[in-house]
């Protein structure tokens, strides 16, 4: 997805006034994937890369790999990136995608108001704490 950030960005500053059909698909795409952002995906994101970041020996999926050993590291860096960018998306969401009218059809829709930072924020909490404590399950 940051590719297609990133491609958008390079075709939105070129100089030729005539654009093209695959920007305004690109955007669609970029705005889509915001919007899941936004409601529903951050939640399992979160909790896929932080699982690759806490290791536990005693917790069921971690049969494959041993922790911090061989391969262990490179799902470490994967999941730090992947918890960088998710934290980068979402801010870019909460200060870009916002509709101040409350009878707006987006599902974003609403004043700005630290409620979105709090559900984000418990998102966070609910993935750390089922990757901390694997006995929730």
């Amino acid at each position: 997805m940051t590719t297609c950030i990133i491609f958008a960005l390079f075709m939105l500053t070129k100089p030729d006034k005539k654009r093209s059909q695959i920007l305004y698909y690109l955007l669609r795409l970029i705005s889509l994937y915001f919007l899941l952002l936004k409601t529903i995906a951050t939640l399992p994101l979160f909790q896929i890369f932080t699982y690759s970041l806490i290791c536990n020996n005693d917790q069921p999926y971690r049969s494959a790999t041993n922790c911090y050993a061989g391969t262990q590291f490179i799902y470490f860096f994967l999941g730090l990136f992947g918890i960088i960018s998710l934290v980068a998306c979402s801010i870019l969401t909460q200060i870009f995608y916002i509709d101040f009218n409350p009878y707006s059809t987006c599902a974003f829709a609403a004043s700005r108001v630290g409620i979105d930072v709090l559900k984000f924020l418990l998102k966070i909490a609910i993935a750390i704490y089922t990757a901390v404590d694997p006995q929730v399950f």
